[in-house]
């Protein structure tokens, strides 16, 4: 019974800390813009759940959390929402068989997966759809992008690794 009601309130706590980085990542105002690009919050989040959760929780906030990235990042829902299930799967994978989730693999992790998520939207919706101008547009938006939603992981493995050990 103890463990059922930890388990829920550490849910809990990932749900609530989901709802308040996804307003601070659609607002245009509480999260300044640092050379031309804003975070996307929820890809870290995500990460840093899926690295000391199971599989079906991972799996389901890396879902969660790519379907409200795809609503505030371009208003529709498919490329995070698929990618981050996928990466929060691996990710979920490679910490239960491979590695302990520490601050080291999990940020190490984290920007591997940020930046391949990133260059393949990149990719697949800049560079293939013969935008104009995707290079300036690259070193613009994209590279801020990736690295302010690394550093955002920082903080973030820490909440999620109390709630973790404390919930």
């Amino acid at each position: 019974m103890m463990r059922a009601s930890r388990t829920f309130f550490r849910f809990f706590g990932y749900s609530l800390l989901l709802i308040i980085l996804y307003v601070f990542q659609g607002s245009g105002f509480i999260i300044p813009e640092i050379f031309g690009g804003r975070p996307l919050m929820l890809i870290s989040l995500a990460l840093c759940i899926a690295s000391f959760e199971n599989t079906l929780p991972s799996v389901i906030f890396g879902a969660l959390c790519g379907v409200l990235t795809d609503i505030s990042f371009d208003g529709s829902i498919g490329y995070f929402a698929f990618a981050l299930t996928v990466v929060c799967y691996a990710e979920n994978f490679v910490f239960s068989k491979y590695f302990v989730p520490s601050f080291v693999t999990v940020i190490v992790f984290s920007f591997a997966a940020v930046m391949t998520v990133m260059l393949i939207y990149y990719l697949l919706f800049v560079l293939i759809a013969g935008l104009d101008s995707g290079c300036v547009l690259f070193v613009r938006h994209y590279i801020s992008r990736i690295l302010y939603t690394f550093a955002v992981t920082i903080p973030l493995y820490f909440l999620t690794a109390f709630l973790n050990k404390n919930l």
